[in-house]
């Protein structure tokens, strides 16, 4: 209901103007009852033809109101409740996009992924057909009024049915979507089940987990048929209670009307329109319990998408510079994991400047990766700071400085779109034959030529189904692509064949002889000495204040027997 006040409070115009629509259509409905009234009672009784037509005339004049005027609510009721749900797309898809990705890390992961689902349930439960019920729900009052003035007992007993059909339909409903949020969980379960099993096929049937998952899947499936056929039941539930309600209130009202219209206190045609009137009634005590379930719904996921939009988020300003030179600080850096019981490293000092490159290397777990998303910004540090040419990284602005350091990660991912974008997407003007040479040296070139469309190709599931080896070029192809004064590649080499090694090494090369700053995370850092002139090295390990060494230094302790 608070979502509903406060789109009528938007635009009370409009909101005033469903009123009065909804006002005038209810009146005209009236005219049914009337006309059946008139006719049993004048026409029949000794009418002439006269005054057949002109009674025939008025309820055709009343019907092509009662549709303008729907067709105009509809409209209205369009603009006051569904055009607010554009506005919230476009609030909830802009807030996804300036999320923090350390956010995307913990528990308000769930708020995010589940935010379209969410606003999903706001625009159902507030389609123009649910709040038109809602609006003509007041109106069963005036029905049982008007049924007062042919019969106050009959009126009273069209109000007790209409109370009773309004509380059973209330309770069925309330089991229906209960029932309705189980099913619902249970088919989330299975998806994730499936995509869980699906994401690494070769694990699943290599090791017999497709026996364990067939099982598991099967256990799924009956549990969601169950919940399916529980919720079918408890929704023929729903609509038979309705059913049954009127058919009671009606037989009740015809048994003690017969009784009056013997006794002569009421005519036949009074009686067949008050039931007329009463069974109006009904259908709005009971359309509205659908209605309300729906606005508590919406409610819910309004409070849902309210945490969601009071997330943090990356500035939209910032500082930007006319030129970044590549130089990049740490100074006294630390960082641990929210509920962490130590530090991942603390009191992390390095420098870089324009055009060298930093091998930083350790085991897995040191820190390597966590340090890589610290610098792109992915994670805000919490200690010290990151100092690029001087700025403080914090202050600058976070879609300039991606533009600013190219980054490969160890896992690399992509996201739904051609090959082209997501090869371009921090450079979207690079000319053709760049492009050209950026497929050729990742080692891209075959991939793209296989495509019926090339680089309009779609990448299928963001590009989660690709072969291993296509994924590290395509991630490759987009660093190459992004002509930046620092690239950050973490574990570049790492399960790459002989063939994508030499072409991971081949740009590396190429950024060095570019004058690019390379910081470079690898747990072999032999490989990258023996390559590249590297400026300084950096060992994160088991202590967590991480030793800085220079090339020679790590020379020397390797001719002493000292592992690198």
């Amino acid at each position: 209901m608070k979502e509903l006040l406060k789109r009528l409070n938007a635009r009370p115009g409009p909101a005033w103007q469903v009123a009065v629509a909804s006002l005038v259509i209810n009146v005209l409905s009236l005219a049914s009852p009337v006309f059946v009234i008139t006719i049993l009672n004048t026409y029949i009784a000794g009418g002439t033809n006269r005054t057949l037509i002109t009674l025939c005339a008025g309820m055709a004049l009343a019907l092509v109101l009662l549709a303008c005027f729907r067709s105009v609510r509809v409209r209205l009721g369009d603009l006051v409740f569904s055009m607010p749900d554009q506005d919230l797309t476009e609030r909830v898809v802009g807030k996804l996009k300036r999320l923090q990705a350390h956010v995307l890390d913990g528990a308000a992961k769930g708020l995010a992924v589940r935010a379209m689902d969410r606003v999903h349930t706001v625009a159902s439960a507030f389609a123009p057909s649910q709040i038109m019920r809602l609006m003509d729900a007041p109106f069963a009052l005036v029905f049982l009024g008007v049924a007062a003035y042919f019969s106050i007992p009959l009126a009273l007993i069209g109000l007790v049915g209409v109370l009773l059909a309004h509380g059973a339909s209330r309770w069925a409903l309330a089991r229906t979507v209960r029932l309705g949020g189980a099913v619902r969980d249970s088919g989330a379960r299975q998806r994730l089940l499936m995509a869980d099993a699906l994401s690494d096929p070769d694990t699943l049937f290599a090791f017999g987990g497709d026996m364990v998952v067939e099982q598991l899947a099967r256990d799924k499936a009956v549990e969601a048929a169950q919940d399916r056929d529980r919720v079918a039941l408890s929704r023929g539930l729903h609509q038979t209670v309705s059913m049954v309600s009127v058919m009671v209130v009606s037989v009740a009202l015809y048994a003690v009307g017969a009784v009056f219209v013997v006794q002569g206190r009421l005519s036949v045609g009074a009686l067949i329109g008050v039931n007329i009137l009463v069974s109006m009634a009904c259908r709005s005590a009971t359309g509205v319990a659908g209605s309300w379930a729906a606005l508590k719904e919406a409610d819910q996921a309004m409070a849902d998408l309210d945490s969601m939009l009071r997330l943090p988020e990356e500035p939209d300003a910032g500082a930007a510079m006319g030129k970044y030179s590549g130089s990049l600080a740490c100074r006294d850096l630390a960082f641990v994991y929210p509920g962490a019981t130590r530090p991942v490293f603390e009191s992390l000092n390095l420098s870089l400047g324009p055009g060298q490159v930093v091998v930083v290397h350790g085991p897995n777990g040191s820190g390597k990766t966590t340090l890589a998303r610290l610098i792109m910004g992915l994670l805000l540090p919490s200690r010290g700071e990151i100092l690029i040419d001087g700025l403080n990284l914090r202050q600058a602005n976070p879609r300039w400085w991606r533009g600013q350091a190219a980054y490969l990660p160890q896992e690399p991912s992509f996201f739904p779109g051609t090959l082209r974008e997501n090869i371009v997407c921090l450079n979207p003007d690079l000319d053709e034959p760049s492009l050209g040479q950026v497929i050729n040296d990742s080692g891209l070139a075959r991939f793209v030529f296989a495509q019926p469309r090339g680089l309009a190709a779609e990448l299928p599931d963001a590009g989660q189904g690709l072969p291993k080896e296509v994924r590290q070029s395509l991630a490759l192809a987009r660093v190459l692509a992004t002509v930046s004064p620092l690239a950050v590649l973490d574990e570049p080499c790492q399960g790459r064949d002989p063939q994508a090694m030499d072409l991971a090494h081949g740009a590396m090369k190429t950024m060095h002889g570019q004058g690019r700053s390379q910081v470079i995370f690898t747990h072999e850092p032999q490989a990258i000495l023996d390559l590249l002139p590297v400026s300084l090295v950096m060992e994160l390990g088991a202590a967590a204040i991480p030793e800085l060494r220079t090339p020679a230094k790590a020379e020397r302790e390797k001719d002493q027997g000292r592992e690198i």
